[in-house]
């Protein structure tokens, strides 16, 4: 139901986070890679419930597609990158994309 939906975001954002963490450690043995794995671990823990709850079908498309999403945007607001116009249409492309697979499968999510 709404809680897989929900389940797919606080995945989603919790491994960009924790991968976040673990790139821009300073060293090896911080606390922001501690925070980092431990975020990206948490995060996995809750990828295999998700797959085991509900179909693959879904899940791991939405997953997969909403991954780039945060993934670009962290990378605008966090590291400076840069858009260009084909990224913004690429992700353009991507939402319309999760907005579909989301409307198929609302019975199963």
């Amino acid at each position: 139901m709404i809680f897989g939906a929900v389940g797919i975001i606080f995945q989603t954002v919790l491994s960009v986070c924790g991968l976040y963490k673990i790139k821009s450690a300073p060293v090896v043995m911080s606390w922001d890679m501690c925070l980092g794995i431990g975020c990206y671990g948490v995060s996995f823990i809750l990828w295999i419930w998700l797959l085991r709850v509900y179909p693959v079908t879904i899940v791991f498309p939405l997953a997969l597609s909403l991954n780039l999403v945060a993934t670009q945007m962290m990378g605008y607001w966090c590291l400076g990158e840069k858009f260009d116009f084909l990224q913004v249409m690429a992700l353009i492309c991507v939402a319309i994309a999760i907005i579909l697979l989301g409307v198929s499968g609302r019975k199963m999510i």
